[in-house]
């Protein structure tokens, strides 16, 4: 069970539990990290070369990181608005990592993170492999994750999208999906610092692929990866994009998509090329499946002996899901905004703050009344 606020007022909201996540360096694999919902008490189990990297890349060290627990969960016990939500350090971590320990941008990106589920529910309620349409996407590779990582140390998510059956697979159960593969790459600590890597191959879209998607849902979908998500999304590796697609992407780039993140994307020709250059230089050929090799470009080649198919990785990655999937169905119960009093409390927070501007530095207000310009 992981340590939650349940904020009715009426209930104890320091019982001590625990949380588990991976904690090691840069491959991924290993300890757990405590964590108690009294006092935020976190057990580090980063490897020496990720902590030298959060430092580096995030302004985390020990006591940051500890101090800006403590003050996450006494902001979101004190919030009024927020009626539930998960205080486990490795939930709360995934805020400030993304935000570099900005308290403020921190809390912003939560609040965003619990509202987005909240508004989007059909997106997000009971997300499992125990939906059909969920588990069938997840094996035919339109979201999941690589064994390995690439050369900087991030986790490699794969989506092909020409293996969505628009006659089958819907809008809602593709993004399912999704936020079930990025949910379970979160647990690992290593990724919050690392961030993400990503392969979208569009080489098998068609036309019947575009009416699956409403332009206004795309473009939330576009937003909610970016804005609401606590991912650090360091490569995006584009193969193959149609043409038909090509307005798209120019449409989603320039408004849905930072400059940062855009500066960020790749695109390829084929399969072949993201092969051939290693992604450009950022991954290693061993770590693809074997059907990323050759064949003129188009995948299905014999790839190197040893290299994993891309059935294997789906399996080995179905496992990690299975192992993270009480902690995502948890989010359902365990999240809870009041938005209609967090719009009043915000609304009255702008008035106090353009009230404190105009009286600033010692009652402009008032001097302006008794300025005579004659």
């Amino acid at each position: 069970m992981v340590g939650r606020v349940p904020k009715n007022k009426t209930e104890n909201a320091t019982a001590a539990t625990t949380a588990t996540g991976n904690g090691n360096g840069s491959t991924g694999t290993g300890s757990s990290t405590t964590t108690t919902n009294a006092d935020c008490d976190y057990k580090c189990n980063l490897s020496y070369e990720l902590k030298l990297l959060a430092s580096r890349e995030l302004g985390e060290d020990d006591r940051q990181r500890q101090q800006s627990l403590q003050q996450f969960k006494q902001w979101i016990e004190k919030t009024a608005y927020i009626q539930n939500c998960r205080t486990d350090a490795n939930f709360l971590l995934r805020f400030l990592r993304v935000k570099k320990f900005n308290m403020l941008l921190a809390q912003e990106t939560l609040e965003k993170y619990i509202e987005m589920r909240q508004e989007n529910s059909s997106w997000f309620l009971n997300t499992s492999l125990q939906d059909p349409l969920v588990n069938d996407l997840i094996n035919k590779g339109v979201a999941f994750a690589l064994p390995q990582r690439d050369n900087e140390g991030r986790r490699v998510m794969i989506t092909i999208g020409g293996n969505i059956d628009p006659s089958y697979h819907t809008a809602e159960s593709i993004v399912k999906a999704i936020m079930l593969t990025y949910e379970t790459m979160l647990e690992d600590e290593s990724t919050q610092i690392n961030g993400f890597t990503h392969i979208f191959d569009e080489s098998g879209i068609k036309l019947k692929h575009l009416t699956i998607f409403d332009p206004r849902h795309l473009a939330k979908l576009f937003t909610i990866c970016e804005k609401a998500m606590p991912m650090r999304h360091k490569r995006i590796h584009l193969i193959s994009l149609p043409t038909r697609l090509d307005y798209i992407y120019d449409f989603a780039t320039k408004y849905f998509i930072s400059s940062k993140v855009r500066d960020r994307i790749q695109l390829y020709k084929n399969c072949n090329e993201l092969y051939d250059t290693n992604g450009h230089g950022t991954l290693s050929k061993e770590i693809l499946p074997k059907e990323y090799c050759s064949n003129n470009g188009q995948g299905l080649g014999q790839g190197h002996q040893g290299q994993m198919s891309m059935e294997q990785m789906i399996n080995a990655f179905k496992d990690e899901i299975k192992l993270a999937e009480n902690r995502i169905l948890g989010l359902d119960n365990g999240l809870k905004l009041d938005l209609d009093l967090m719009k009043k409390m915000k609304a009255e927070e702008e008035v106090k703050k353009m009230k404190n501007l105009l009286s600033w530095p010692f009652g402009i207000q008032g001097s302006f009344k008794q300025f005579n310009l004659d």
